[in-house]
């Protein structure tokens, strides 16, 4: 019984100490979320010219209020390239009607076929690419179901100043609907990798709200590695990072997704983003692993030491639940506090972050187990095989029709 109560006490000790570094790193990551953009003041040289590159595929939520924004950046000289896979899509008519009521704005809304050996959305892009402006310097990403404010643009160019930086990045926060447990789950499972984007070895370039220098973008070949892939930002990561270069998280990308949820397309989108990252970040899936089945582990501690009658130990134990659920919160507060100075007013309960902390690990094991038996996604009604991470098969039956409107 002594050794059972040390090695409790000892787990106790342990557990609260890693809690504890969560929680700094949480309320670093909040600090960051809410400090005045590093990049704000005017730079040395003109703002350089973007093309600013849109896949589309379906009519998201809000998508209407997505172009308008897209075409109403406060930035100097910029167009912006609509890219859908054809006229039946629904999204053409939708943007034809926007872009035909924008005249002033510099866009273009294309028709680039159906893709073949690679995703839709990187066939759009690499088709989007023979498009762009013979001045364009720098090249923006943004998804459809994302919402950017005026500055936005902006935001992600400025830090590329720094040669040391290969590409910037934001991020996305789900906004949970009222009254939708899903959305909520949801919201904080993808809360949790804000984490990861803030970490200098870790962080990667997210696709929905990204940019980097056009000239490193030729000279990186990524639009080659491209053409057999799946994952556009996994892809441009892996190369700016080859490259001895950085990915620079910019709060200021932060953009929030309002759209409903129910439980099949949550776990449908969390085994998909989950066996993506199997295939493209071996390394990070596995630490993600052991980070999830740690926490069960200390979850079983917790019980063991409860039902011995090992009150402080379990007590120490119990505290890395809720100092992780805090970090959480801290977060969570942060975030919407980023998302109002950028205009968009978000009502979440923060307090919600906090209490999913245990089901969200569940969840990521489902997804862990689920993404161990299959290679095969279905990503915006197309079914793909992902044989490596340039290596994609793509399956369309009977023409993969479109839907008028899904998650991501």
């Amino acid at each position: 019984m002594g050794d059972l109560h040390g090695v409790l006490l000892l787990s106790g000790v342990m557990a609260c100490l890693l809690a504890l570094g969560h929680l700094k790193r949480s309320c670093g990551i909040a600090r960051l979320l809410q400090a005045a953009d590093p990049h704000v003041e005017p730079a040395f040289s003109p703002l350089p010219c973007v093309s600013v590159l849109a896949p589309c595929r379906g009519v998201d939520h809000a998508f209407e209020a997505y172009a308008r924004a897209l075409l109403s950046q406060d930035y100097p000289c910029y167009e912006v390239l609509f890219l859908v896979e054809s006229t039946a899509d629904p999204a053409w008519e939708v943007l034809s009607c926007i872009v035909a009521a924008t005249p002033g704005a510099s866009a273009s809304l294309l028709a680039v076929g159906a893709a073949q050996g690679c995703s839709q959305k990187i066939h759009n892009l690499r088709t989007g690419l023979a498009h762009v402006d013979a001045e364009t310097t720098v090249l923006a990403f943004v998804d459809s179901d994302a919402q950017v404010h005026a500055q936005w643009l902006q935001a992600l160019v400025r830090p590329l100043d720094t040669l040391t930086i290969g590409a910037t990045s934001g991020f996305r926060w789900y906004v949970p609907c009222r009254g939708s447990l899903a959305s909520s789950l949801r919201s904080a499972w993808n809360a949790a990798t804000l984490g990861l984007m803030v970490h200098r070895r870790f962080g990667f370039a997210w696709g929905g709200s990204s940019a980097i220098r056009r000239e490193l973008f030729d000279k990186l070949g990524i639009g080659e590695m491209w053409s057999r892939g799946l994952s556009d930002d996994l892809l441009l990561t892996r190369a700016v990072r080859r490259a001895g270069l950085g990915v620079s998280f910019v709060a200021a990308g932060l953009v929030p997704t309002c759209e409903p949820c129910t439980w099949p397309q949550l776990l449908d989108w969390t085994n998909r983003q989950v066996t993506i990252g199997r295939i493209y970040v071996p390394h990070s899936w596995g630490v993600s692993l052991l980070v999830h089945l740690s926490t069960i582990a200390l979850g079983l501690l917790v019980l063991l030491a409860l039902t011995t009658g090992q009150w402080l130990a379990g007590g120490l134990l119990v505290s890395h639940g809720l100092l992780h659920g805090l970090g959480s919160l801290v977060v969570c507060r942060a975030a919407m506090r980023r998302l109002a100075m950028s205009g968009f007013a978000v009502q979440q309960r923060a307090w919600a972050q906090a209490l999913w902390g245990p089901a969200v690990t569940l969840l990521a094991l489902v997804n862990i187990v689920v993404s161990l038996t299959r290679r095969t996604i279905t990503w915006r009604g197309i079914t793909y095989t992902m044989l490596s991470p340039q290596h994609t098969v793509v399956h369309r039956g009977r023409g993969a029709p479109v839907p008028r409107s899904h998650p991501a």
